[in-house]
């Protein structure tokens, strides 16, 4: 009883503590989030220094301006093989199953923002359509 009770004790915790899509969409990525966003997938990590999060989602066309306007993102390489952080063994989420595989992306776009705080780094890979997004945030 007592180890259910703790294991218990420690999912009430975590979970209180482990945000949801939304929230960080709205904090991580624009705010407020524009109606056209469909949250399809995240991912999220947070050590005692760093944080790290992942997500995927689909918005209209004429909504991407704001999220790229949101953190002044400027565009890098358009090729998602030599942008490291895209690459499906780079970060453990785009290797677990049910991930879409970034690198099939037609056209695609990457862009970088340092606009956060200290050690931030946002990163932006779209499709050139503008209606599928990956978003990934590093601090380390």
């Amino acid at each position: 009883c007592f180890l259910l009770y703790c294991l218990f004790v420690l999912w009430r915790f975590y979970s209180a503590h482990y945000p949801s899509g939304h929230s960080l969409l709205k904090r991580l990525v624009v705010s407020p989030v524009p109606a056209s966003v469909r949250l399809l997938r995240f991912d999220y990590g947070r050590g005692t220094r760093e944080e790290r999060a992942v997500l995927h989602f689909a918005l209209a066309p004429q909504d991407m301006r704001k999220v790229l306007e949101a953190r002044e993102y400027d565009r890098i390489d358009t090729d998602p093989i030599r942008a490291p952080i895209f690459m499906r063994n780079t970060y453990p989420a785009f290797s677990r199953e049910g991930w879409p595989d970034p690198g099939r992306l037609a056209e695609p776009e990457i862009y970088e923002s340092r606009d956060g705080p200290i050690g931030y780094r946002y990163f932006i890979l779209t499709n050139r359509a503008h209606t599928e997004v990956y978003f990934f945030v590093d601090n380390i």
